[in-house]
């Protein structure tokens, strides 16, 4: 009879204890996979600790509780190797998040769902050896990386060895899948049914592929022995999960799973992070080399003085001039605006009243198409525009603001014979309906493509003649350190569709504000400089760690007390470690109500300080906080 300790991969608290303990018949390695009662369900378990039960006789019988038997042995041999293993656990430790919640991320959901015994082939014995040249990692910073990738991979099938290819997004995932196919690589992302993730899953762990390319999710393949990880696109949001829990950046895990396993680490991008290029011009990454910016001019566009013509429409008279000489000479054209939807608000004229969303404290959004809706788009709550100003009855209400639809709307007006498609989360919900518009645009079907975000980043998208920024005027005043680098990396986005010859247009309100001027000059060194000064003064990262706590209750009351009390344990929490640290709040939310819960914001900005400490001030609080460790935006 053994006593084993196991992870449970179910979703439990932190406060709540993570480790739980059961008798079992066998022995059973750390990383085997069985399935315990919990509570009056059947869950499966990662086991982490197995002894004899002889050998823990007085505690056992120190126990205040019954301890149960294993109800089945899924897997004898580890589902986790030794490497994703130590990993889970700094995971959980570095982003202040429960270990069960790690291990339902670490190991396939159709192995966490088996309710009958599954056969792995025996994990890699031998130790894994250390990549000659692993080294710093390398940042590439230049646009067309894929003779550095290639390079890198050939070094390590030539040692026997594998890689993995992390990329933010699915359309990047099938360019170097497709770039790539040389290499037989097998893909390894979110679209994947549980049975084909798995199935990828036992060809990384039996060593059947020597490249992987996938989403964030191909971090968690078991690999039979990495020897480089490549990170691409390094720069782009999107490797940090934001939508679900747990909060981890999947660049920061990358370079840690290099780390751990030895392997090579490459991190690449056409305009790198703020911080990658801090840490390499401190020594912590090897630049590989001066990358080269664009050459390219932008026209900035005065939207005041568009008004002051009357001109009243999204499109300037400068940009619609370029839209008819793109037409007549059939080419294309590519229209970008940062919001969806047809106009971003109804107000009255007469009370200033603006319809809001009785569930949340935002406003409504107008939708023209599919149908005409007004839609809250952070709850979906979605209801039929009003006849009439609901505070005051006046029925002069006006919409406001331009959404993509907006745009469409006013391009049939000018150029009614034009082919117009919209790239958004309204109408291309799916990855497969993005790419059949695209294929639409590059196939000549389509003249004139408008899109919010979701436009950017597309390596398969055609050039264009004419390119243009609408408007991001809305997302420039956001209170986010970050909002500067991300509209320098929507511009250099959009400018990397344009052909030789193409107009770039910047459509803003407010031309002479410093950043607009700065991310239209697309010059990296200038911008660098500028970011990376404002970091310092406020101490913002790479200066500090910024963790950022949420706090919701369904009264407002409520979450203001609940916020005040963790501020003050926070404050004395910090003051009693002799860490020096700004405690930003707590103070509403940039959007104070979701879903009827009031939402209260708290800001960490912790210099000098080490993961342990942090952790250890962080943790107690979990139960009554959504932590989000290096947040992505402070929103």
């Amino acid at each position: 009879m053994y006593i084993i300790d196991v992870i449970p991969t179910i979703k439990i608290p932190k406060s709540d204890i993570q480790l739980l303990t059961y008798f079992s018949q066998a022995s059973l390695a750390r990383g085997a996979l069985v399935m315990v009662p919990l509570g009056n369900q059947k869950v499966n378990a990662l086991v982490v600790r197995s002894a004899p039960a002889h050998e823990q006789k007085i505690a056992i019988k120190k126990s205040g509780f019954q301890i149960k038997g294993v109800a089945k042995i899924i897997s004898e041999e580890p589902v986790l190797d030794e490497t994703h293993s130590v990993l889970m656990k700094w995971c959980a430790e570095h982003y202040c998040a429960s270990l069960p919640l790690f291990a339902k991320t670490f190991i396939p959901p159709y192995l966490i769902k088996r309710k009958t015994p599954v056969h792995l082939s025996p994990m890699q014995t031998a130790q894994k050896t250390k990549t000659s040249d692993a080294g710093k990692p390398i940042l590439i910073a230049k646009s067309n990386r894929r003779d550095d990738y290639a390079r890198a991979i050939d070094v390590c099938i030539r040692s026997g060895k594998q890689t993995l290819l992390l990329v933010p997004e699915l359309a990047l995932a099938h360019f170097w899948h497709t770039e790539l196919n040389t290499y037989n690589p097998i893909l390894v992302t979110s679209e994947l049914t549980q049975k084909k993730f798995f199935d990828a899953w036992i060809k990384a762990r039996d060593g059947n592929a020597s490249l992987i390319i996938g989403t964030r999710v191909a971090l968690f393949a078991n690999f039979r022995d990495l020897g480089c990880v490549i990170v691409d696109d390094e720069h782009n949001p999107h490797f940090k999960s934001w939508d679900m829990a747990p909060y981890y950046h999947a660049k920061t895990v990358a370079m840690t799973l290099a780390e751990l396993s030895g392997a090579r680490c490459i991190l690449g991008s056409a305009a790198p992070s703020i911080e990658s290029y801090w840490r390499a011009q401190e020594g912590a990454l090897t630049l590989s080399e001066k990358f080269n910016d664009p050459r390219m001019s932008t026209t900035i566009v005065d939207m005041r003085n568009e008004l002051l013509d009357k001109n009243y429409t999204s499109l300037s008279y400068q940009l619609k001039n370029a839209l008819e000489r793109t037409l007549v000479e059939k080419k294309k054209a590519i229209l970008f605006i940062a919001r969806r939807g047809s106009d971003s608000f109804i107000f009255c004229p007469d009370c200033s009243h603006i319809e809001q969303c009785p569930r949340c404290e935002t406003h409504l959004v107008h939708h023209a198409v599919p149908r005409r809706a007004l839609i809250c788009h952070q709850c979906g709550y979605e209801t039929s525009p009003p006849p009439a100003c609901t505070k005051c009855g006046n029925v002069r209400i006006r919409t406001f603001g331009a959404g993509t639809q907006k745009v469409a709307q006013d391009i049939h007006k000018e150029f009614p014979e034009a082919r117009v498609a919209i790239v958004d989360a309204d109408t291309t919900k799916t990855f497969a309906e993005q790419q059949a518009v695209i294929s639409q645009f590059r196939n000549g079907a389509l003249d004139i493509l408008i899109g919010t975000q979701t436009l950017c980043t597309k390596p398969d998208m055609p050039v264009a003649d004419c390119v243009a920024v609408i408007s991001f005027d809305n997302l420039l005043y956001l209170p986010d350190y970050k909002m500067p680098e991300r509209l320098y990396q929507i511009i250099r986005s959009l400018q990397s569709y344009c052909a030789d010859d193409a107009q770039f247009f910047l459509q803003t309100h407010t031309p002479d504000n410093e950043t607009i001027r700065t991310v239209a000059l697309q010059r990296y060194d200038t911008f660098y400089a500028r970011e990376i000064a404002v970091r310092k003064m406020l101490k913002y990262p790479p200066f500090s760690r910024i963790v950022k706590l949420t706090i919701r209750n369904s009264s407002r009351a409520g979450a203001e007390q609940d916020a005040d009390r963790i501020a003050e344990s926070l404050r004395a929490a910090f003051k009693k470690a002799g860490v020096s640290a700004d405690i930003l709040g707590p103070a509403p939310a940039y959007i104070a109500k979701i879903r009827q819960h009031f939402v209260q914001q708290i800001i960490i900005k912790a210099e000098n300080i080490d993961q342990k400490t942090l952790h250890a001030i962080v943790m107690p609080i979990a139960g009554h906080a959504v932590i989000d460790v290096d947040p992505e935006n402070i929103l």
